[in-house]
C-alpha cells in the first residue's frame, strides 16, 4: 500500500502545471507515461479518463505554449486510451475486470475480445449499453445455447433481445431463430447482415409481411431472395426489395449476370436501375432499350455506356423521356441559357425536345420562334404557344395551326391581347378625359377665386394663422382654399367659418390629408368644441353641448348668428352650480 501511495503521489507531481511559465498543459514525457501506464490501468475509471487527458496533452520534452482540449478531442483520446489498454489484455483476469468495469468503452472491448471468459460474455450480452450487447452478440466465443436462451426469454427486455438478434453472427443461433414462431424475433433477424442463404430463404417464405419487408430492405440478403421478393403482389413487400437492388446497382455491387436478371425483372424500378447502372453492359442495354416502360428506356438512353448502334435505335424513339435521356446535357444547357445566338441554333436541333425547350426561353429571338411555330412536331409548336415570351405576331401564325389544341391556345392569346389593347386604349382615353376635366375645373376655380377671393397674408405662417382663425372672412378663406401649402388648405377645411362655397373648392383637392379632413370635418370640429368647453369650465368637466336659441343655418358648423351653445350634461368630477351658457 505504501508503494502504491508513493507511485500515485509521484504521478500527481508529474502532472502539475508549469506555474513559472503560466502554461496550461501537463508536462509529461513519453517515458513517464510508460512508467505509470500499468498503474493507470489499475486505478479504475477515473484514472483511465485522467490518463487520456494526459495523453492528449503530451509534448516530448515540454510544452510549446498554452494548450486547450476540446470536448470531441477529449472523448476521442479517452476511447483511444481505453481501447489500447483493453485490446492488449490477454489474460482472463484482466478481461474479467474489464467486463465488470463501469466505463462502457472498456466493456465494449471485453465484449468483442474472443479471449473473454464465456460467463462474462453472457453477462455482457444483457448489458445496458446497446453497443456492448451488439459486440457480445457478434463474439464467436459467446455460447450459442446461452445466447439463444436469452433471446427466447420473454422476461428479458425486448430491447436487449432485439440487439442480440440483429447482431449475432452465430449461424446455429440464426438458423434456429429463422424457423421460430415469434414474428418480432424473425423481423429483427431479417435485418441481420450475417444471414446465411438457407435462413434468408426460410424468412422469405414466412407468412408475416413485416418479416419479408425487413428482409427486402437488407442489402446483405442473397440477390436471388431480393429479386424474388420484388415479384410479390404486395407493394409494401416488393418496393423495399426493389429499392435495395436499385441501391446495389447504383453502387456498382452487381455482376453482369445479376444486371441481366434485373433487366428482365417484373418490377419496373428494378429494370430501370439495371438500365442506369454504371456497370451495365451492351447485353443489358440491348434488353433495356426495348423495354415497354419509358423510364427504363430513358435510363438506358442516359447511360454513358450506351454504344453508338444502340443510340441510333433510340434516336428513332420519339418518347419525350427517351429523347431527354439521349440529349440530357444539351437540354440542361438550353434551360439555363440566355444566349440568343446559341438558342437560335438550338431551334434547329435534331431532337424535338431541345427545340421545344428553346421555344420557351425568354432570350430566343422572334425569327427563331417564327421558325418553331411551323415545326413539324406538335410538341414543339405547343411549346411556342405555351411560352409567356411568345409575341402576338407568332400567336397569329399559330392561330391557324393544324393541331386544335395549339390553335385554341393561340386564339385565346390573340383574343386576350386584343382585349388588353382595347382596355389600355380605353384607360388612356379615360385618363385624358379626366385630365381635361381637371384642367377645366382648375380653370373654373381660378376664375371663381379671382372674382370672389380677397388677398391673403404674404407669409406661409401668417396664412396658416388666417386659415385657423374663426374670424377670417369668407373671401380670404376662398383664396386660402387654393393655397399651395396643404397644411393651410387642411386648416381651411376644419375652419368653422368655411362656407359651402369655400368647401366646394376642396372637394377634389389633390392632397389625401385635405380630403380626409373634409370628410371628417363634423367629427373633428365636435372634438375641438368639446376641448374648448373643457377649458372654459376650468378643466374639471367635459361639456356635452347643444345649440339653442334660433340658430341660423343649423348648428353643424358651430353656433353662429346669435344663437346659444348650452351645456346639456357633464362628464367629470364634481357638480357645477348651474348650467352655463355661452353666446356666439
Amino acid at each position: 500500500m505504501r508503494k502504491k501511495f508513493d507511485e500515485e503521489s509521484k504521478l500527481a507531481k508529474v502532472m502539475q502545471t508549469n506555474a513559472s511559465d503560466n502554461k496550461k498543459c501537463f508536462i509529461v514525457t513519453a517515458e513517464e507515461m510508460q512508467a505509470y501506464k500499468g498503474e493507470l490501468a489499475r486505478m479504475g475509471r477515473a484514472m483511465v479518463v485522467f490518463g487520456a487527458i494526459v495523453g492528449a496533452s503530451l509534448y516530448m520534452g515540454g510544452c510549446a505554449g498554452p494548450q486547450t482540449s476540446s470536448s470531441p478531442a477529449y472523448k476521442s483520446a479517452t476511447r483511444t486510451a481505453a481501447s489500447a489498454s483493453a485490446s492488449k489484455a490477454d489474460d482472463s483476469g484482466e478481461l474479467a475486470r474489464l467486463a465488470k468495469d463501469s466505463f462502457y468503452i472498456n466493456r465494449e472491448q471485453a465484449a468483442e475480445n474472443p479471449l473473454t471468459p464465456p460467463k462474462y460474455l453472457v453477462k455482457l450480452a444483457k448489458d445496458e449499453e446497446e453497443s456492448v450487447r451488439a459486440k457480445a452478440a457478434g463474439n464467436p466465443s459467446t455460447p450459442p445455447d446461452r445466447l439463444l436462451k436469452i433471446i427466447r426469454d420473454e422476461g428479458i427486455s425486448w430491447t436487449v433481445r432485439q440487439t442480440l438478434v440483429e447482431h449475432t453472427c452465430n449461424q446455429q443461433v440464426i438458423r434456429a431463430l429463422a424457423v421460430g414462431r415469434e414474428s418480432s424475433v424473425k423481423s429483427a433477424l431479417a435485418k441481420n447482415v450475417n444471414l446465411p442463404a438457407d435462413a434468408a430463404a426460410a424468412l422469405a417464405k414466412d407468412p408475416s409481411k413485416s418479416v419479408k419487408t425487413a428482409l427486402g430492405a437488407n442489402p446483405a440478403a442473397p440477390f436471388d431472395i431480393l429479386l424474388g421478393l420484388t415479384k410479390d403482389p404486395d407493394e409494401k413487400i416488393s418496393w423495399p426489395a426493389a429499392k435495395t437492388l436499385a441501391r446495389l446497382a447504383e453502387k456498382g455491387k452487381t455482376t453482369e449476370s445479376q444486371l441481366l436478371a434485373m433487366a428482365r425483372a417484373s418490377h419496373k424500378t428494378v429494370r430501370r436501375y439495371a438500365a442506369e447502372s454504371s456497370r451495365a453492359t451492351t447485353r443489358v442495354l440491348e434488353i433495356s432499350i426495348k423495354d415497354q416502360d419509358e423510364w427504363v428506356r430513358r435510363g438506358a438512353a442516359g447511360n454513358k455506356n450506351l454504344p453508338p448502334h444502340l443510340r441510333s435505335i433510340l434516336d428513332k424513339d420519339q418518347n419525350y423521356l427517351v429523347q431527354a435521356g439521349l440529349y440530357g446535357d444539351d437540354l440542361s444547357k438550353v434551360k439555363k441559357s440566355y444566349d440568343e445566338e446559341y438558342l437560335a441554333r438550338m431551334a434547329s436541333h435534331p431532337s424535338y425536345v431541345i427545340r421545344k425547350a428553346a421555344a420557351k426561353r425568354v432570350s430566343t429571338p422572334d425569327d427563331a420562334l417564327l421558325k418553331l411555330a411551323v415545326d413539324p412536331v406538335d410538341e414543339v409548336r405547343m411549346g411556342v404557344a405555351e411560352s409567356p415570351y411568345t409575341p402576338v405576331e407568332v400567336f397569329q401564325v399559330l392561330s391557324r395551326d393544324s393541331n386544335p389544341e395549339v390553335r385554341k391556345i393561340a386564339r385565346q392569346k390573340v383574343a386576350a391581347n386584343e382585349a388588353e389593347k382595347k382596355s389600355r386604349l380605353a384607360a388612356e382615353e379615360q385618363k385624358r378625359t379626366a385630365e381635361k376635366l381637371q384642367r377645366l375645373k382648375a380653370e373654373k376655380n381660378r376664375i371663381f377665386v379671382r372674382e370672389n377671393g380677397a388677398p391673403a397674408a404674404a407669409t406661409s405662417q401668417a396664412r396658416l394663422g388666417q386659415a385657423l382663425n374663426a374670424s377670417t372672412r369668407e373671401a380670404v378663406l376662398i383664396t386660402l382654399a387654393v393655397d399651395p401649402d396643404e397644411k393651410i388648405r387642411t386648416a381651411v377645411a376644419l375652419n368653422c367659418q368655411s362656407t359651402e362655397r369655400v368647401l366646394s373648392l376642396l372637394k377634389n383637392d389633390p392632397s389625401s390629408q385635405v380630403r380626409k379632413a373634409l370628410a371628417n370635418r363634423d367629427q373633428l370640429m365636435q372634438q375641438a368644441r368639446q376641448k374648448q368647453h373643457y377649458n372654459s369650465f376650468g378643466g374639471g368637466y367635459t361639456c356635452n353641448a347643444a345649440c339653442t336659441g334660433g340658430c341660423t343655418g343649423g348648428c353643424t358648423g358651430g353656433c353662429t348668428g346669435g344663437c346659444t351653445m348650452q351645456c346639456t350634461g357633464y362628464v367629470g368630477t364634481g357638480n357645477p352650480d348651474a348650467v352655463r351658457l355661452k353666446n356666439y
